[in-house]
C-alpha cells in the first residue's frame, strides 16, 4: 500500500496504456528478464511467451525509487488488487551486486516449493509467489527496474519487476 496518493493515481493512470505499449526490450537489462522470464515459462511447456512493456518499467522503476526514497530501499507489501500489475521484488545480498540473471534465479528458486499437485507452497507459510508470478500462463506483459541504493546500504539495488495482468489469482492454477 502506497501512503502517497500521487503515486497511485500514477500507476492507474499508466495501466490504462498498458496493453497498448507492449514494445521490443531495447536495454542489456531489460533483454535478459525478457528472456530469463520466457526460458522459464518454454520449460514448464508454457507456450505464451511476455512481451516487454516500457511502460511497467517505468512503473516499477517508479516503485523502486519510492521504496529506496521512503522505506530505507527495502521491498515492501504489494497490493495487486489496488494497483492491477502483479510485482516482484529481491534487495541484492549487500556482499554481491547481481545482474538481472541472478535476480531471476533467486526468485526462480521458489520453484521447489510450489506443489502443483494441490497449487500450493509447501511448507504452508513459504512464499512461492515469485515463481508462480513468473509462469502464470495469463500473464502478457513484463517490465522491470532497478533503483541504486547507494553507499549507505552496501551499493546493492532493489530490484522489481511488474506483471500485467498480474498472476497468483487465488484459487486459480499458473498453468
Amino acid at each position: 500500500m502506497f501512503p502517497h496518493p500521487f503515486f497511485a493515481v500514477l500507476v492507474a493512470l499508466a495501466l490504462l496504456l498498458v496493453s497498448s505499449q507492449a514494445t521490443p526490450a531495447t536495454t542489456d537489462g531489460a533483454k535478459v528478464y525478457l528472456f530469463e522470464h520466457n526460458f522459464v515459462r518454454r520449460e514448464k511447456g508454457i507456450s505464451e511467451h511476455l512481451e516487454w512493456s516500457d511502460k511497467l518499467a517505468k512503473d516499477a522503476s517508479l516503485y523502486a525509487r519510492f521504496r529506496r526514497d521512503k522505506y530505507l530501499c527495502t521491498p515492501g507489501i504489494f497490493d495487486k488488487k489496488r494497483y492491477g500489475v502483479g510485482c516482484n521484488q529481491w534487495l541484492e545480498d549487500s556482499v554481491k551486486i547481481m545482474d538481472p540473471r541472478e535476480v531471476m534465479r533467486q526468485w526462480v528458486k521458489d520453484r521447489f516449493y510450489y506443489n502443483e499437485g494441490n497449487n500450493s507452497c509447501v511448507p504452508a507459510n513459504y512464499p512461492c509467489g515469485d515463481y508462480t508470478q513468473i509462469v502464470w500462463r495469463k500473464t502478457k506483459y513484463l517490465g522491470c527496474a532497478q533503483a541504486e541504493c547507494g553507499p549507505d546500504y552496501g551499493g546493492v539495488r532493489l530490484n522489481v519487476c511488474f506483471y500485467y495482468p498480474p498472476g497468483n489469482v487465488p484459487g486459480e492454477r499458473p498453468y
